[in-house]
C-alpha cells in the first residue's frame, strides 16, 4: 500500500515522539514494522534524535495560516497540491526563534513537506529552488530536488531571503 502525505506526516510525528516502529505500524494501519523502518530510513529520520513536536496553539496562528494560504492561492509551494485539508502555513524561521508571523516568514506547504522542512530534510536555495538533504533516499522526495519553489500570487509576499538563508544555515542538514 503506497504512503500518502498524511501517512508520512504521521510517521514523522510518531517517530520524533519516540514511538517504536511496532507501535507506529499499529497506528498506521496497513503498514508493517519493516515498512515503517524502511520509510524512516528513506526520508532521513531513522537516525534523528527523538523530541516532542507537540506545541501549544499560538496567538495569531490561525490568522497567519489564512494569510499564508491565501498568498499562495491555497497551493503548496513545493508540490502544487491544492488539497486544503493538508496544507499548512510553515514558518521559515520558527516562531519559537523569531516570534515572527510576518507573511514573508511564511510558506504554504503540504503537511509532509512541512514536516521535512521543520526537520531540516528540505530547504530552499538562494535561487528559490528545492534542496533535499543527502540522508533522504525516498525517490518521491529526492525527485523534488532543484525544482523551483512556487511563489505567492503577489511578489510583495515572496519569502524573505534572509529568513531562507537562516533556515539553510540553522535547520537544513545538507
Amino acid at each position: 500500500m503506497p504512503w500518502s502525505p498524511s501517512d508520512v506526516t504521521q510517521l514523522i510525528s510518531y517517530w520524533l515522539q519516540g514511538l517504536p516502529a511496532q507501535a507506529i505500524s499499529k497506528k498506521l494501519e496497513g503498514k508493517s514494522r519493516n515498512a515503517v523502518l524502511s520509510k524512516a530510513k528513506r526520508i532521513g529520520i531513522y537516525n534523528t534524535k527523538v523530541r516532542s513536536i507537540t506545541a501549544p496553539a499560538r496567538v495569531g496562528q490561525a490568522q497567519f495560516r489564512r494569510e499564508v494560504l491565501s498568498a499562495y492561492a491555497n497551493r503548496c509551494a513545493v508540490t502544487g497540491s491544492e488539497q486544503i485539508e493538508i496544507l499548512e502555513a510553515a514558518h521559515i524561521v520558527p516562531h519559537s526563534v523569531g516570534k515572527d508571523n510576518d507573511l514573508n516568514n511564511g510558506i504554504c506547504l503540504r503537511s509532509d513537506i512541512h514536516s521535512l522542512f521543520d526537520c531540516g530534510l528540505l530547504s530552499i536555495s538562494e535561487n528559490y529552488t528545492i534542496l533535499i538533504a543527502h540522508s533522504v533516499t525516498d525517490e518521491y522526495y529526492t525527485g523534488l530536488a532543484d525544482l523551483p519553489l512556487s511563489m505567492p500570487v503577489s511578489a510583495y509576499n515572496k519569502p524573505n531571503p534572509t529568513s531562507i538563508a537562516w533556515h539553510r544555515q540553522n535547520v537544513f542538514r545538507t
